[in-house]
């Protein structure tokens, strides 16, 4: 078994392997020094962070009871990535300890405490922002609760210290009078005074708030410096910036907005401040600036992500636009294409599942909405993306299928459930490898080039999915399908098509894979994110090529989904141990898969190609077109290629089969020097089976014709034949006819066929329908049909002219579905004013045809013009 694992390595597999083992530890021991989640410490728990949150709510006067915590570890990412863009990623790095301690909490614990709703969901009360070692930095409050007393805060309005001492000592010093805020001195935010002599406070004087002490804007600064004082950005000196009041059913808050005097590490902060009539914190948000940085790069980014938008749009609408054109000439594969979208749109809805506080997290809706919304969210997301999906995987897999073939038969076989054997074993061994190549390759790249500047959300894996390994699953299995699946086939498809030079195709995925940003981490400025999608699309565009489409898919999900999860081992207690270990595992189980197959699977010599359903009907309609095309070939051998040249006798015929062949029949045969057969004939039906008969009874009449046997006895004996070896069902009208040269006579017997028109010449023409009894061939057994044929003479004379046809020209039929008939047929054959036996039939055809107006033939058309030129008193045969 090992011999046949070996075996089946190929010489770009162990190169693949040994990339791989560079790239999985590249990524494990380098990224952590690129990454600045590796400095995220998270040596305070998850239990820990919610009983901090709690002690801070209960020492302000916040009531926790009845309240549903929950924590996830939060980054404060648009810090770090202000500070990437001031100062660059490399000084981030070195010095991130020293920020953490210092002032920045970059990574931190929100902790949301919610409260039941009367109809069953859930409301957010308090959000709270702890950096990792436990201390509120942010604090916002959703209640109508304005917290109690706080009576060391209110202490810092008194200049003189005994009454602090008194307010804090004695619990009812301060009942009468009350607290307010002077609003006759706060204005709608105006830039607050520099004058610090104003009065904090002062006791009112009128009727309305006599014994209350109203608390100036400089007293509110004083109480609002107080609470900041206290918490993380305490480093700071703050000038306080403005301040004003905000009143609604709930009460009055006084927002004090502060400013650092300094910037730290590039960043100047502004947090603003709310606190309560009774001195108590409401809330602090901290908003930053940060003046060094960067001009602003919005334009740059709006147009490359325009570009971006724009590439995908084209690439989606020329497959659109190409499946309906292809299917149009049936050339889809409609069930790997179904599949291929419900297995995909299945991905999209999980992705948009595990992210959905609506099921996993808390809402403000009941359960049975809770688990309804996303129903239906997923469904019309979810079946809308299928029927995409289905358009554009079609089309792209129809466009390549001829030009990349071996490519796409190991995704080909996955899509079928046929996993066991070398293709797919190979695929997926060279897949996961492919996956650590990538991982590896984007670690270097971040190591190498310092500019790069990574874009993070604001939560990690942990806090951003309820289960982050099937999100994962979810999210990257869709986009590497959408992108790789999809986009670049169909451009490699449409390259190939035009070229048959590698190098155009790994240009292609090169720029089509930069364009939509392939790249796992998202990257700043863009151009360097252009530059990192180009570089792996470079490689996976050479991975395709030499590999296949399974591998690179493989490759992409593979490195994608640890990529996703990196930071269970980059930073330590996030919470994705659990999920990262479930994506090794899986890793894991694709190379046994793919190990198993290529040991005990069916080698590749034996692995059929798979071949489209649609490829398969098409080589069956080929096949088909060429058996007809010698079956006509063989038929119109069968018909006379010359008309008889005979002096004194002018004789047209054609034959126009309906399809490919037909089972119209007519011929001449040469009794004797001076007599000559003719005969014309129609099968029943039309097509394969028609002309199959129609070859049958020329054998019977060449055979027969040749003893010198009346036209009647000739048809008795045919039909005897033709009822022996016919299936019933199936009959032939005929005409079979003597034309003796010397007696100027035409013998002939009628089976069910047609009349013959006569055109008597002369200086007054005229037509005679000549039509003795006779059945068609195959529609009665002998005792029946010799009883009612019978023969006729006609006596011919100078420029008489016989007509025989079959029903495709009395029954053309036009678009209107109006026959042509009899009585016109007749009248074109009257009226002809050519003296030719071609000009008959040429005139009747263009009449016809333009009766018809370009309606499809129903059926075989055949008609046969026989036209004594002057009197003969001998004739003979050419």
């Amino acid at each position: 078994m090992s011999y046949r694992l070996t075996k089946n390595i190929s010489r770009d597999t162990r190169v693949l392997i040994l990339l791989a083992v560079v790239g999985l530890v590249v990524f494990v021991f380098v990224l952590p020094g690129q990454h600045p989640d590796s400095k995220a410490d998270t040596r305070l728990s998850r239990s820990d962070a919610v009983a901090a949150a709690t002690t801070f709510l209960v020492r302000h006067g916040y009531s926790t009871t009845d309240l549903e915590p929950r924590a996830r570890l939060h980054r404060w990412s648009s810090v770090i990535e202000s500070v990437q863009d001031s100062l660059g990623r490399s000084y981030l790095m070195q010095n991130i300890d020293a920020v953490e301690q210092e002032v920045l909490p970059l990574h931190s614990w929100e902790v949301i405490f919610y409260q039941p709703t009367s109809v069953g969901g859930w409301d957010g009360v308090f959000n709270l922002g702890l950096t990792l070692s436990g201390k509120v930095f942010e604090f916002s409050n959703n209640s109508i609760y304005l917290g109690r007393l706080d009576r060391v805060a209110i202490g810092t309005l008194f200049r003189n210290r005994r009454p602090v001492d008194r307010i804090v000592t004695d619990p009812d010093s301060l009942r009468p009078p009350s607290f307010d805020f002077d609003s006759g001195l706060f204005p709608t935010r105006l830039e607050y005074p520099s004058d610090t002599t104003a009065l904090l406070f002062k006791r009112g004087v009128s009727e309305e708030n006599a014994g209350e002490l109203l608390i100036s804007p400089e007293g509110t600064v004083a109480i609002a410096r107080h609470h900041l004082e206290q918490y993380h950005l305490a480093g700071y000196f703050f000038a306080a910036d403005s301040v004003w009041l905000a009143t609604d059913a709930d009460g009055t808050v006084a927002n004090v907005r502060f400013v650092s005097t300094e910037s730290q590490h590039g960043q100047i902060f502004t947090p603003v401040v709310s606190i309560t009539t009774r001195g108590s914190l409401y809330s602090i948000e901290v908003r930053h600036d940060s003046p060094a940085a960067e001009s602003d790069n919005t334009t740059t980014e709006i147009v490359a992500l325009g570009i971006s938008a724009a590439v995908a749009f084209i690439i989606f609408s020329f497959l659109i636009v190409s499946f309906f054109r292809r299917l149009i000439s049936r050339l889809i594969d409609v069930k790997a294409a179904l599949i291929d979208a419900f297995a995909f749109a299945t991905m999209l809805v999980l992705w948009i599942v595990t992210i959905s506080n609506l099921v996993f997290g808390f809402s403000p809706f009941p359960i049975w909405a809770r688990l309804l919304f996303p129903l239906v969210i997923g469904g019309f997301v979810g079946g809308g993306m299928a029927v995409l999906l289905f358009l554009v995987t079609s089309s792209a897999d129809s466009l390549a299928r001829p030009h990349w073939s071996r490519q796409l038969l190991s995704a080909s076989l996955m899509r079928q459930g046929r996993i066991m054997n070398v293709r797919v074993g190979q695929a997926l061994i060279r897949g996961v490898l492919l996956g650590f190549v990538l991982l590896g390759l984007t670690t270097a790249l971040l190591a190498i080039v310092p500019d790069i500047r990574l874009e993070l959300g604001p939560d990690l894996a942990s806090g951003a999915s309820a289960s982050p390994f099937l999100s994962a699953i979810g999210l990257h299995g869709f986009v590497g399908y959408a992108e790789l699946g999809i986009v670049l086939v169909g451009v490699l498809a449409v390259v190939r098509r035009n070229t048959a030079r590698t190098a155009w195709s790994i240009a292609a995925a090169v720029i089509v894979l930069a364009s939509v940003q392939i790249s796992f981490p998202a990257i700043r400025p863009m151009g360097l994110e252009w530059l990192v999608s180009g570089i792996m699309g470079l490689v996976i565009g050479i991975a395709f090529i030499r590999f296949d489409l399974a591998t690179i898919l493989t490759g992409y999900f593979s490195g994608s989904v640890l990529w996703m999860l990196k930071e269970a081992f980059l930073t330590s207690g996030s919470g994705t141990g659990f999920d990262f270990i479930l994506a090794v595992l899986l890793l894991v189980s694709l190379i046994i898969i793919g190990s198993v197959g290529i040991i005990r699977g069916a080698p590749i010599e034996r692995v059929r190609d798979y071949v489209p359903a649609y490829i398969r009907d098409l080589r069956q309609q080929e096949r088909l077109q060429h058996e007809l095309s010698i079956a006509q070939q063989v038929q119109e051998s069968f018909l006379p290629r010359e008309m008889p040249s005979i002096s004194g006798l002018d004789v047209a015929a054609r034959c126009l089969p309906a399809e490919e062949v037909g089972g119209d029949y007519f011929d001449f045969v040469s009794v004797s020097p001076d007599r000559l057969a003719i005969v014309i004939g129609d099968v029943s039906g039309k097509g394969i089976q028609a002309a199959f008969f129609m070859t049958l009874t020329k054998g019977f009449l060449r055979t027969l014709c040749r003893e010198n046997h009346e036209p009647a006895e000739v048809l008795k004996r045919i039909n005897a034949l033709f009822w022996e070896n016919a299936p019933r069902g199936t009959f032939i009208s005929m005409i079979y006819g003597i034309l003796d040269l010397r007696e100027h006579t035409f013998t002939f017997a009628r089976a069910g066929h047609n009349p013959i028109i006569l055109r008597r010449g002369g200086s007054q023409p005229a037509i005679e329908f000549i039509q003795p009894q006779g059945l068609g061939i195959g529609l009665a057994s002998s005792n029946v049909f010799d009883k009612n044929i019978k023969q006729e003479v006609i006596r011919l004379g100078e420029d008489d002219t016989l007509v025989l046809f079959t029903d495709g020209f009395s029954e053309a039929m036009n678009t209107e579905r109006k026959l042509f008939g009899d009585k016109q047929l007749s009248d074109v054959i009257l009226d002809c004013e050519s003296t030719l036996a071609r000009g008959v039939l040429d005139t009747v055809q263009e009449e016809v045809d333009k009766f018809v107006d370009g309606a499809e033939r129903h059926d075989d058309m055949t008609m046969i013009v026989v036209r004594f030129a002057a009197p003969v008193e001998k004739l003979a045969m050419a």
